[in-house]
């Protein structure tokens, strides 16, 4: 893996360069997360085994969508990639360091104006994405209440089904939620996904967010 690794990497520096330091990082319950210095320049590395290469992939996908918003910082993504045994992605190095007060109000702020960001036509998104380890769909749809009942309830409903957890007929449930957003029908926006305070940190230029290990779902059609 990290042969591959630093052969993405040397796309942004030279061809001798190389990995000087590599210390995995707690926290990483989901996925192994590693701070890696290569070329002199210090990156973040996420990992796991090959076959979960689309999720990496749809993080990364996320992750431009936040930024071409141009409301919240994020971190940036240099590779997306995988080799015979391991799929990763590498991103910005951003050293832990919480919030303080004021960057959390301006946290506020950006994310205020990322849900007033009116790029999306419909509600959902061009590919599906995971809640952590769970699937989300983001299949488009024209109408909030259609959405919502359909690929947030329902399809919890049916997840929290095969595990046998029942809580009613699920098309009637469905049929329920549907009616009563029937005459909500907000802006679409996009939204920053697993939001808490292990997913923010101060960076040299002000809070960003998205930084975390465990990251999953980050952004949201709504």
């Amino acid at each position: 893996m990290w042969q591959a690794i630093s052969t993405l990497l040397r796309d942004w520096h030279s061809e001798n360069a190389e990995i000087e330091l590599k210390t995995e990082l707690p926290g990483g319950e989901i996925h192994s997360a590693w701070h890696l210095r290569f070329g002199g320049k210090d990156y973040f590395v996420k990992c796991d085994e090959r076959e979960l290469l689309p999720i990496f992939t749809a993080e990364a996908d996320q992750l431009e969508l936040l930024s071409r918003s141009k409301t919240v910082r994020v971190p940036q993504v240099y590779a997306v990639g995988s080799d015979r045994d391991y799929s990763f992605v590498v991103m910005e190095y951003l050293p832990p360091r919480p919030l303080d007060a004021h960057n959390a109000f301006l946290l506020g702020q950006q994310l205020a104006h990322l849900h007033q960001w009116s790029d999306q036509p419909q509600f959902g998104l061009d590919f599906d994405n995971d809640l952590s380890t769970t699937p989300q769909p983001n299949a488009w749809q024209r109408r909030w209440s259609v959405f919502f009942a359909e690929q947030r309830i329902g399809w919890q409903l049916e997840l929290a089904a095969e595990k046998g957890l029942h809580f009613g007929d699920i098309d009637t449930l469905v049929d329920v939620v549907q009616q009563r957003l029937a005459n909500h029908q907000p802006q679409p926006s996009l939204l920053h996904g697993d939001l808490w305070s292990g997913n923010c940190a101060l960076g040299p230029d002000g809070p960003i967010s998205s930084i975390r290990p465990a990251t999953g779902a980050i952004a949201s059609a709504i």
